[in-house]
């Protein structure tokens, strides 16, 4: 048990330390372009050059972040997006569970539950982007382009 906690805590670290950085810090990529031609196969996008450079032999940022703030605004609109498409399949899943009850208090139980946490997450969801957004407003940050 200990050994896979250790494992997982490597991998972790391994991950933030190696991977993440090269994520987002790419060569020839985030340099500021106001105005200025960026090297070829860069555009300039909200005031840095992105894209993926044409020239040697280069690895790309997939994910086209040029700073942390970046990548953490781009992961909690990922989770926001898939948080809003999971919140109706749930509901429908509760009212199956409903319709298909039959009079068993167990399913019906179970199909409130299952709308509850659904509405509680969603709840959850929405609070997320709203306190981050006030805790950039309170921090001095500009929250995003």
């Amino acid at each position: 048990m200990k050994k896979d906690l250790l494992r997982k805590t490597i991998l972790l670290i391994f991950l933030f330390s190696f991977l993440i950085p090269s994520l987002i810090w790419a060569a020839g990529v985030c340099e500021p372009c106001d105005g200025e031609p960026c090297d070829p196969g860069l555009t300039c996008e909200r005031g840095k050059c992105r894209g993926c450079p044409s020239d040697g032999i280069v690895f790309c940022n997939p994910l086209q972040n040029c700073d942390f703030q970046e990548l953490i605004e781009k992961l909690i609109d990922f989770i926001f997006v898939v948080a809003i498409a999971i919140v109706p399949i749930m509901i429908i899943v509760a009212a199956f569970y409903f319709l298909t009850s039959g009079g068993d208090p167990e399913k019906v139980r179970t199909a409130k539950r299952i709308i509850l946490w659904t509405f509680i997450g969603l709840i959850i969801v929405l609070l997320g982007k709203g306190i981050i957004s006030i805790i950039w407003q309170i921090l001095g940050v500009s929250p995003g382009p």
